[in-house]
């Protein structure tokens, strides 16, 4: 019985590590993050700078971090594993020591580290050394309770450069104390991204003083060339700062320091804490050497394209996804530029952002574009996405990878009905005229060649051939009217059919509060539906989905102004199904917007 338990046990163990092998080979999206031990030190003494990778892959040779004034040494990495609801990930962490030899704020640029082959940067970090550098903004420690400033990696940007910043507040350890209201940044010429609600919180020591540190990441955006101005940033804090106590002059044993504690009272404080006014100096972007592509993106970028499906028929979209990962402007970035090549209609791409820290600094932008070959392809257009890199000051243009599609068939126009009202061909066109001449024939008194029979007529060949004519043509009478019934009866069925489905368009437009998808699609499925009723399409049976803005124009002749309408009416319709979600598929449309439908569509009617 044992030697079961044991085989049981054995099984089950078995059995949960082939459940958690799937989780835990799961591949984790991969981030590199740099964290400092210490923001600011003394110079000569020591700080931790540990550079984190974390997810799945393999990560190449510890990089090399150099920093002007700073003494910056590899001591080593170390690995760890975390396993949450059989989820494993794996994180490798290389650390540096950095020692300050010359007072100042040292900035520790982006690390870039390759996994796999790809590169991943960390965020800038900077280190103050001795007090505040060239690159800080604020009152200083100098004894202070409490004070507040500006730090950025550098004084001199790009227009249209996120430049990466920290908003810090410093507040003696040694006192009880609140963040009463959060900071505004004010100032011209620049934006601001949103400070963020759960800032950084760290104790470091300043100046021989330990403080407890709040530090806001955020990132400044240049709008204008020229010098810039931080305003002067405030913090409200309620602190509790304690009075001393009188001390008697007898030499009291309560008098010893070591009751201050106990016997001293506090009074309850509101402190305005502000930084420094900071200017920023603002370049414009060049001129030489901008592409045609240029959309506005300035950073350090890495381009991705990929596509799906590679296997379709001419008019079905195809998906096109462009991955642009790195440093910079996300949100000022366009996107790419596709070429423009016969044979494919592109539409508007939607986007979508995934940042990696907390400012949005770095992270992946994501553009889907939908593309339609109108005839048999063998590649997707090229691809090409142009950006700005400050800190070569020059453009850099990164194309994507050809993409091989194979694309069957030739888009082909839908067949022009026939007109009801065409002139129908002159019965003198239509036949010849008789030949021979108008001259009177004479009566034949001989016999000729025809043979007379006395016999009864049913034994006559002729006789019965005279009967099955009848016969047959009356079988095929019957068949017709059968064939004609059930064709009349059928085409009863498809005119109530198609009928219904008109009034359920009619319901979707009339509709005040459908969306703008909903409200076109059902816009143009009533033009599509009213044309299949054409007698012409509907001997066709002709489905209306089938029927382009074209086939609904030719129906019947059309004026240049409602053809001209009807034809905006299917792009609209078409922009918002293959464009991204930033069209305004969701929104509601306004009564003139529906009034307009509504008139071309009475106007189409009365054509057809």
């Amino acid at each position: 019985m044992a030697f079961r338990i044991e085989n049981l046990q054995r099984w089950w163990v078995l059995l949960l590590w082939f459940l958690a092998l799937p989780c835990a080979w799961a591949a984790d999206e991969v981030s590199v993050t740099a964290r400092l031990s210490a923001d600011s030190v003394n110079v000569g003494e020591r700080v931790v700078l540990e550079l984190t990778v974390q997810g799945s892959g393999r990560a190449g040779e510890p990089p090399t971090v150099a920093v002007d004034g700073v003494d910056v040494r590899y001591f080593g990495s170390q690995k760890r594993f975390e396993s949450r609801n059989f989820s494993v990930s794996q994180s490798v962490i290389y650390q540096y020591a950095l020692v300050p030899v010359k007072p100042g704020a040292f900035t520790i640029p982006a690390i870039t580290v390759y996994v796999d082959g790809k590169p991943y940067a960390s965020r800038p970090l900077t280190l103050v050394a001795g007090g505040n550098g060239g690159q800080t903004g604020g009152d200083g420690a100098a004894g202070k309770l409490a004070f507040a400033e500006w730090v950025l990696p550098k004084t001199e940007a790009y227009v249209g450069e996120s430049v990466p910043a920290e908003l810090r507040l410093y507040v003696a350890s040694e006192i009880r104390w609140g963040l009463q209201q959060y900071p505004v940044v004010e100032g011209d010429g620049f934006t601001v991204q949103k400070l963020p609600e759960e800032p950084g919180r760290k104790t470091v020591t300043r100046d021989g003083r330990r403080y407890d540190l709040l530090v806001f990441e955020t990132s400044i955006t240049p709008v204008k060339t020229g010098e810039i101005t931080l305003e002067p940033t405030e913090f409200s804090v309620i602190a509790e700062i304690r009075q001393p106590r009188n001390r008697s002059r007898s030499n009291d044993f309560f008098d010893d320091p070591f009751f201050d504690n106990f016997f001293s009272t506090a009074r309850r404080e509101q402190i305005a804490i502000h930084t420094d006014a900071l200017t920023l100096k603002v370049n414009p972007l060049p001129e030489e050497g901008k592409p045609a592509g240029f959309s506005g993106a300035i950073g350090q970028f890495t381009f991705e394209t990929e596509a799906s499906p590679l296997k379709l028929r001419a008019g079905d979209p195809v998906t096109l996804r462009a991955k642009v990962s790195g440093i910079g402007n996300f949100e000022r970035m366009g996107p790419p530029r596709v070429a423009d090549e016969p044979g494919w209609r592109s539409y508007p791409p939607s986007s979508r952002f995934e940042k990696s820290d907390e400012a949005g600094h770095s992270g992946t932008k994501t553009f889907e574009m939908a593309l339609i070959p109108e005839a048999g392809k063998e590649k997707l257009p090229g691809v090409e996405f142009s950006y700005f890199d400050p800190s070569k000051a020059k453009y850099v243009t990164l194309h994507g990878k050809p993409i091989t599609v194979a694309v069957e068939g030739t888009l082909v126009p839908s067949p022009t009905p026939a007109l009801a009202n065409a002139p129908s061909p002159s019965p003198s066109a239509a036949q010849p005229a008789p030949a021979g001449g108008d001259e009177l024939l004479f009566i034949r008194t001989d016999a000729g060649t025809r043979r007379s029979a006395f016999g009864p007529a049913w034994r006559q060949p002729l006789f019965w051939w005279s009967q099955l004519l009848p016969l047959a043509a009356l079988t095929g009478f019957a068949f017709w009217k059968v064939r004609r019934y059930r064709m009349s009866d059928s085409r009863a069925r498809r005119v109530a059919a198609l009928q219904r489905l008109r009034c359920d368009a009619e319901r979707v437009v009339n509709h005040r509060a459908t969306p703008a998808g909903e409200f076109y699609d059902a816009a143009v499925r009533r033009f599509q539906i009213e044309a299949a009723l054409a007698p012409a399409l509907l001997a066709a049976a002709r489905e209306p989905e089938t029927l382009d803005v074209e086939a609904v124009c030719r129906v019947h002749p059309l004026d240049e102004e409602t053809a001209a309408e009807l034809r905006q009416l299917f792009a609209a319709h078409d922009r918002l199904r293959y464009a991204g979600g930033g069209a305004g598929e969701g929104q509601p449309v306004t009564p003139e917007e529906r009034a307009r439908v509504e008139t071309l569509f009475q106007r189409f009617v009365r054509h057809v």
